[in-house]
């Protein structure tokens, strides 16, 4: 089962069949002997099964070549049943792994600050890092970031896991960011890095490829939407380091962000709308922009009401065209699900679907699909087994969360501001 989330650490699991020969299991060991505390064996799930991909010993370019074909990957870091069930976390795992195998960083590790997002990522992760090693994240390809700036890395920190401060930092200049198959963190604005203009269809019972939309096949009552106002919330403050408050109202509602006194730290009004605040922090740092674009963020993470969109399909594999962190086109009217300014024209009807962000997709090992183990023995040489024929299948569909990104991950010191 692969679990795959936006900006999130997801995770994969496989059964083997009980007639699994030792020769297989045994390649989901530890790299060395000296070294059994760091495994580096991966697991590369492919859309279809591949023949001819494995061989011992093989060098960088082979491996290269071979990951070409991959379509999910995720490190070993777990096991039992006798060597016969394995499981670990996405790749996102490596960043928030508090033990500090995520990357190797630059020379110049930190830039100078101010920095843009794309100078923190190259000097973090554009060391050179090898895909399916200890190493196992390197710098990708930049989607458009914005050119806003991290004025101060007080938050920010040497030591691992990363993930907080990548993602407070993400947060703040507009951007986002996903690890590819091949281990490269790519980076940029959303609309950018993912699919924007959408290219799968959600809708019960319309399954089939026309025009230019892949129309997943969902059966009779496999949408189901929930809505609530339990998590919104329309403003957030952060302190400044001399007791400024910034105010973020959040993109929901006004936009301005207005900076009060210490006096003001219950409510405030803006025009005909009134906003009260929960718990507030405050930051380590004196910088206005900081502080603006974190209490702004943070608004803006519950600024919305509460929705949560799951879909079941039948398809038999939907990674290779649905990614978290893309737009879909949904369309389900008895929910709600529409939208009449957006007119569309797919298996012969015309219909007003809703454009929704993909947050999280479940994925089955299904018959057809293609699965290797890698594992690296050190000095760029790996073992690349298939696995295909010893894993239990699972008779379970697929499933998509849709709606809108969770809060990312940010600093401790943050929580208080963005979980209120």
């Amino acid at each position: 089962m692969i679990n795959d989330r936006h900006m999130a650490n997801g995770d994969w699991s496989i059964q083997l069949r009980d007639d699994t020969p030792w020769e297989i299991r045994s390649e989901f060991r530890a790299g060395s002997a000296s070294n059994r505390d760091n495994w580096r064996s991966f697991v590369c799930f492919l859309e279809n099964d591949v023949h001819g991909l494995d061989g011992t010993s093989l060098t960088q370019a082979v491996k290269e070549a071979f990951a070409a074909n991959v379509l999910w990957t995720g490190p070993v870091w777990r096991r039992g049943d006798k060597m016969r069930s394995f499981g670990g976390p996405s790749l996102m795992g490596f960043l928030g792994n508090s033990r500090g195998s995520a990357f190797k960083m630059a020379a110049s590790g930190h830039p100078s600050f101010p920095a843009t997002i794309s100078q923190i990522i190259t000097g973090w992760f554009g060391s050179g890092a090898v895909f399916l090693t200890d190493n196992g994240i390197t710098e990708g390809t930049s989607y458009s970031p914005t050119t806003a700036t991290v004025d101060q890395m007080v938050y920010g920190s040497y030591l691992p896991p990363v993930k907080g401060p990548l993602d407070t930092m993400m947060v703040q200049t507009g951007n986002e960011y996903r690890i590819r198959p091949d281990g490269a963190i790519d980076w940029g604005v959303a609309t950018s890095l993912f699919r924007s203009s959408p290219t799968v269809f959600v809708a019960e019972q319309m399954s089939g490829v026309t025009d230019a939309f892949h129309t997943l096949d969902v059966p009779l009552d496999g949408i189901t939407v929930k809505e609530d106002i339990d998590g919104l919330r329309n403003a957030a403050r952060v302190y400044s380091k001399d007791f400024d408050i910034a105010a973020g109202t959040g993109t929901a509602g006004v936009t301005t962000l207005t900076t009060l006194g210490p006096d003001d730290i219950s409510s405030w009004s803006e025009g005909d709308k009134a906003y009260f605040c929960g718990p507030f922090t405050k930051a380590d740092t004196n910088d206005v922009s900081d502080v603006t674009a974190l209490s702004q963020a943070a608004a803006d993470l519950y600024g919305y009401t509460n929705r949560e969109i799951r879909v079941v399909c039948n398809d038999r594999c939907v990674l290779g065209y649905v990614t978290p962190g893309d737009w879909v086109n949904v369309w389900a009217p008895e929910d709600g699900v529409f939208d009449s300014t957006r007119e569309i024209t797919t298996n012969g009807r015309t219909i007003n679907p809703e454009k929704i962000r993909v947050v999280a997709v479940r994925q089955p090992f299904t018959p057809g699909m293609g699965a290797y183990v890698v594992r690296y023995l050190g000095a760029f040489v790996w073992n690349i087994t298939r696995i295909t024929d010893y894993i239990v299948p699972e008779n379970q569909p697929t499933q998509l969360e849709l709606g809108y990104p969770p809060a990312p991950t940010v600093q401790l010191k943050f929580q208080s501001v963005l979980k209120g």
